[in-house]
């Protein structure tokens, strides 16, 4: 079975550091990377303005679009090596769906839909809460090189398979390994 690294894509400048990331990511693995734009209703980047549904986005419209765009953000040599899926679904079905298969699936921290104040938008906050497998949240400044990977570490037996991948990871990249534990301390409340 070949090792796959999905990256979701969306046209936004932090898909394309995403994307960026997870090509070094694949080309580092030896895996091969898939580059996944999905959209549903309303495309990504489309909503908002003088611009509304258009019933004339077809499939073949994106798949073009998501070539273009991977073209532009990894150049016409890598983008010849990468899979490319289009899918008409809401982004973050299609995502945990083609993540289920996957060694790792890699999002940017906010697509084109989200508000600037939050850390991470609403595709990588619903992944964060659902996927299965190793998730990478790509910040929209990229980063050369990983000082340190952070695990969160609670005793149990994914917690375990956590720290397990954590550990492979920072030796993969001479990087830290922070194993945090946090907890809550309920207070008894007088009545």
């Amino acid at each position: 079975m070949t090792r796959t690294i999905v990256a979701g894509v969306d046209g936004s400048p932090n898909s394309a550091a995403a994307l960026r990331w997870a090509h070094a990511e694949a080309q580092r693995r030896g895996s091969r990377l898939l580059a996944l734009y999905a959209w549903g209703f309303v495309r990504p980047g489309h909503a908002g303005g003088d611009h509304t549904f258009d019933p004339g986005y077809t499939t073949a419209r994106a798949r073009a679009e998501l070539a273009a765009f991977v073209d532009q953000a990894l150049g016409s040599d890598a983008a010849g090596s990468i899979r490319q899926r289009a899918s008409y679904a809401y982004p973050p079905t299609a995502l945990l769906s083609a993540a289920d298969f996957a060694e790792l699936l890699v999002v940017g921290a906010r697509g084109v839909g989200g508000l600037r104040g939050l850390r991470l938008g609403s595709v990588s906050r619903l992944v964060l809460h659902h996927t299965r497998r190793p998730l990478a949240v790509i910040p929209p400044i990229e980063r050369p090189t990983v000082g340190r990977v952070v695990v969160g570490f609670d005793g149990s037996e994914s917690a375990q398979r956590a720290l397990s991948w954590a550990a492979d990871e920072a030796r993969r990249r001479d990087a830290r390994l922070d194993v945090v534990q946090a907890w809550q301390v309920t207070y008894p409340v007088a009545a």
